[in-house]
């Protein structure tokens, strides 16, 4: 259930589990942050789980400790900002949020899920992304963080700035696993779908079959800058502006790319300013819309 029992047997945790509903009872509770706030000794021998009934919780920012998963009901449980300027969970080493919809941080730098160095894994799963000014955000500066997002979906016509950032001088890691999602209206125009920077940090695409409709509302399928290294198995883009941009910013990218698929950009596929990007690229997409000043790439299809 867990994805780390660092130091103990898996055998020996005993997993505490609260409750949060509209109507607790007694012992229950009737916000996420009050329920998560009386943990006080959660370990890896005493894991903790937090079940979110059905119904919309607005909430302040909620700080999802080490050893502490989070559950709702998937397709029931929404969570939303109290506040739009604040974020809504922070995740720390050995935590997870699964199965709930989250939306409402929508001020400047407003993150659905942030988190801020540590070491080791969070998870993200199961999880439907509403309107929010970031959808999630890894700052390695602290650390060594690692996010693993997985079967996630981004809802029709949500409005977004960064999809998925990860930046800092740490050695950060974003893993995205099996994202969907349909993003297109009027008004809506994200920035970048994959924000990638920080010489010491990694983004990692997999299975990732991401449908961008309504050309030209998407800036940047994958922005990639600033010596990051890029990792990518499989992934489609539709109708971006610019599938796959990288500035010429900082250090070139370590690009590992294969199985990428563009179709329809408005402007490029592909573009690379940065004459110091290395790697490899490889997938679908038209020639005629590839813009390199330079080719260091070991293979360009």
């Amino acid at each position: 259930l867990f994805l780390h029992q660092e130091g103990n047997d898996n055998r020996l945790s005993t997993v505490q589990k609260l409750t949060v509903k509209k109507n607790p009872g007694s012992g229950q509770f009737s916000n996420i942050k009050d329920a998560i706030d009386s943990i006080a000794d959660a370990s890896a021998s005493k894991p903790y789980q937090v079940n979110i009934g059905p119904g919309i919780y607005e909430e302040d920012t909620i700080t999802v400790p080490s050893y502490v998963h989070v559950r709702g009901e998937r397709g029931a449980t929404i969570v939303e900002a109290s506040n739009p300027n604040d974020d809504i969970f922070l995740l720390n080493s050995n935590s997870s949020v699964a199965q709930l919809a989250v939306q409402g941080a929508t001020g400047p730098g407003a993150s659905a899920f942030k988190r801020i160095g540590g070491s080791t894994e969070a998870s993200i799963d199961l999880i439907e992304f509403g309107d929010n000014t970031n959808l999630v955000f890894v700052d390695s500066t602290a650390g060594a963080p690692t996010v693993i997002v997985n079967t996630c979906r981004i809802k029709t016509g949500v409005e977004f700035v960064d999809g998925f950032k990860i930046s800092g001088s740490g050695n950060g890691t974003l893993i995205v696993n099996n994202l969907t999602g349909f993003i297109f209206g009027t008004g809506i125009n994200p920035t970048s779908l994959f924000d990638a920077s920080g010489s010491t940090n990694k983004l990692i695409i997999l299975a990732s079959n991401t449908r961008i409709e309504a050309p030209g509302t998407l800036q940047n399928g994958i922005l990639a800058k600033d010596g990051v290294q890029i990792f990518i198995s499989a992934m489609n883009l539709i109708g971006p502006t610019k599938g796959l941009s990288v500035p010429n910013t900082g250090d070139g990218p370590i690009l590992d790319i294969s199985g990428l698929s563009i179709a329809d950009p408005i402007t490029y596929s592909v573009e690379i300013l940065n004459p110091n990007t290395t790697g490899f690229l490889n997938g679908a997409w038209s020639l005629d819309k590839v813009n390199i000043e330079e080719n260091p790439l070991e293979s360009l299809i």
